[in-house]
């Protein structure tokens, strides 16, 4: 059978190349670029396994012994070029043109996959953007992260990133970022990570008094954390603490924040200091530094009772101040509505509900 040498390499063409060292084929590739280069060779580019590949041939092929093949259902065995382009003309499935390059020794060196002209001509081919981006924003976040008492270390870790990565970008000697970069830091905010060591400390204070406005006493909260009262007092009012501590508290506060406590004095103490409760804290951010306690009018004790009508009737857009949500949870009980029926009327959590109600069932 006679084989037709192939004088050049086009995209598309399918190919079977002798790159390991006893010159077994390696196939079928299907080439996606061709680049010619100064000194003189032909390279050319494929993706395979998930990886992009590229490697240098002569520019004469024939001297390599590149032969038109038959379909390729498998590589060519040595001495059998397979049916021959008499017989399909050189062409594979879907009329690629297949071809076989023996004569392995005569390759020079692959290029090293991950090479930056390799991805820029795959780039360039696949009409991709440039992974390359402005690192502008990334810097302004990072610094507004810093400027709320999160350190770089932190910002670095919640991100999956490496603390010199970040830092350069926070002092701008970086002045571009990878994408994946860029979305990695724009991800991190205010709210604990598991992956930080140092997290801040003021959700687990707010909490802490939050808790006290409730009736819950510092001696108590601090028997449910398993330390001392001294120790949680200095724990909360340090800027940071470890992600452990801040994850027990905030667990503590969970189960606390539904009762009332059993001491007096915390709670007079609590309302002398103008500490909110936590149903103040209900749909805000508690960890957020910038967010205040949604306390309304209740310092003078003021009540509209139109908009507690309103709520109860399921009009989500007014706003209740606690006085009003806490008259609102009272009429609730005393008709009997579930929680599921009060979340569904107020727009909010059946869990929030749920706590609404029992604050308002021990307080009667």
């Amino acid at each position: 059978m006679s084989t037709c040498p192939i004088p050049e390499l086009v995209p598309g063409d399918v190919v079977y190349l002798p790159i390991a060292r006893d010159g077994t084929s390696q196939g079928p590739i299907t080439i996606e670029w061709v680049r010619e280069e100064r000194n003189g060779a032909l390279c050319v580019g494929w993706h395979a396994g998930g990886e992009d590949h590229a490697l240098c041939l002569p520019l004469d092929l024939a001297a390599l012994g590149a032969q038109l093949v038959g379909p390729h259902h498998a590589a060519p065995r040595a001495g059998a070029p397979g049916d021959g382009c008499r017989s399909c003309r050189g062409r594979g499935p879907f009329g690629a043109r297949v071809m076989s390059i023996r004569g392995g020794a005569a390759l020079s060196r692959p290029v090293y996959r991950g090479s930056s002209s390799t991805r820029y001509q795959l780039r360039k081919l696949r009409g991709l953007p440039s992974p390359w981006v402005d690192a502008t924003a990334a810097r302004a976040h990072i610094q507004h992260l810093v400027a709320m008492g999160i350190s770089v270390n932190a910002v670095a870790l919640a991100a999956g990133l490496s603390h010199r990565t970040v830092g350069e970008l926070a002092s701008g000697d970086q002045p571009r970022a990878y994408r994946y970069t860029l979305t990695a830091v724009l991800a991190v905010d205010h709210r604990p990570h598991p992956a930080q060591t140092r997290v801040l400390s003021i959700g687990a204070r707010r909490r802490v008094h939050a808790l006290a406005a409730m009736g819950w006493s510092s001696h108590a909260v601090s028997a449910e954390l398993g330390t001392s009262p001294q120790c949680l007092a200095t724990l909360i009012h340090r800027p940071t603490m470890t992600y452990r501590r801040w994850a027990v508290i905030a667990e503590v506060y969970e189960r606390l924040s539904a009762a009332v406590g059993p001491s007096r004095k915390a709670l007079m103490c609590a309302r002398n200091r103008c500490w909110p409760t936590p149903l103040a804290w209900e749909g805000i951010d508690i960890d957020d530094p910038r967010t205040r306690a949604d306390v309304g009018s209740t310092a003078v004790g003021a009540m509209d009772p139109h908009a507690v009508d309103r709520a109860l009737s399921g009009d989500h857009t007014v706003r209740l101040s606690t006085r009003e949500k806490q008259e609102c949870a009272r009429q609730a009980r005393e008709w009997g509505w579930s929680a599921r029926l009060l979340a569904d009327r107020l727009g909010i959590s059946p869990v929030t509900a749920d706590r609404a109600l029992n604050r308002a069932r021990v307080a009667a």
